[in-house]
């Protein structure tokens, strides 16, 4: 119930990934950092998700994908959440950014109602 009282609070503050490449090369690390405002809550309670994949030529993601995303250090009063990703393929990947609950009682991982999109 904590959650999902201070759920409307949270908000990203920034996303950003290292050298804002466009165009990925098999096997280069990506390095990326989030920012965000977790309200009344402890980063423990949130599950911060980077959700990836390629476009198809329906432009529909495919081969989709999500890497989590860890906890690192508050900042000026934000959260930062930072991960590494070294894809295996190259060209053009489309990527997200998505905070859920986190609580070992869930019954499903995504409720509709508890989801923030970067």
């Amino acid at each position: 119930q904590h959650v999902r009282n201070e759920w409307e609070k949270i908000h990203f503050a920034s996303f950003s990934h290292g050298d804002h490449i466009e165009y990925l090369r098999a096997e280069e690390t990506i390095n990326f950092e989030a920012q965000i405002d977790i309200a009344g809550l402890s980063p423990a309670d949130i599950r911060v998700t980077i959700y990836f994949g390629k476009e198809n030529e329906a432009g529909k993601i495919i081969n989709e994908d999500s890497l989590d995303m860890i906890f690192n250090r508050v900042e000026e009063s934000l959260s930062v959440f930072t991960c590494s990703m070294t894809p295996n393929s190259g060209g053009i990947l489309f990527y997200s950014v998505r905070i859920i609950p986190n609580h070992p009682l869930m019954m499903r991982t995504l409720e509709p109602d508890l989801v923030h999109w970067s």
